[in-house]
């Protein structure tokens, strides 16, 4: 994975990205990340008094990636923190997952979580109970980047699958004149 993480950085859909606290839910419990513009996460991650510091970027290629200290470990892969972890990007706004404007629970500023989480449905609720009012610049910026980013990759797709038309300036050089 860190071979394939080395490609290089989206920009554009990580300036998008940035600036945002993510609050979500799924196999590891409710989760808390907030990440700045420079590359750098902080995770407020379920049963950990402190939070993790780490990197995060978007590839050119999709996948968003994540690699936190050498003294951390994913618990459900069993990967070493030290090594990048790569997902697929997806809309971010959902039951499982809220995200704001802003380091809302101030996570690049603190050693210590602001309390001890739980990995229930229940205290995912509490979380996104205590994130301020969603706000259309909220998301919007976001979702239009994603948008662009998937239509991109399926005209991608769709040239490798029927092939690319020839250039306009191909086809005005191969031109035939008429028969006289």
């Amino acid at each position: 994975m860190d071979r394939f993480a080395s490609g290089p950085a989206d920009t554009g859909a990580m300036q998008a990205m940035a600036n945002l606290t993510v609050v979500s839910y799924g196999a590891h419990g409710p989760q808390v990340s907030y990440r700045s513009q420079d590359g750098r996460i902080w995770l407020w991650y379920p049963g950990n008094k402190e939070i993790l510091a780490g990197e995060w970027k978007v590839l050119a290629s999709g996948p968003e990636c994540y690699r936190y200290g050498a003294n951390t470990h994913n618990p459900l892969t069993g990967v070493s923190g030290s090594h990048w972890e790569c997902t697929i990007m997806t809309p971010r706004v959902g039951p499982n997952m809220q995200e704001r404007s802003g380091d809302v629970f101030k996570l690049a500023n603190r050693k210590a979580v602001p309390f001890v989480t739980r990995k229930d449905r229940a205290q995912f609720e509490e979380l996104v109970a205590k994130l301020p009012a969603a706000r259309p610049e909220d998301q919007q910026l976001r979702r239009e980047t994603y948008r662009q980013k998937v239509n991109a990759e399926k005209e991608q797709k769709l040239w490798e699958t029927v092939g690319r038309p020839p250039a306009e300036d191909d086809n005005n050089n191969n031109a035939t004149q008429p028969d006289q």
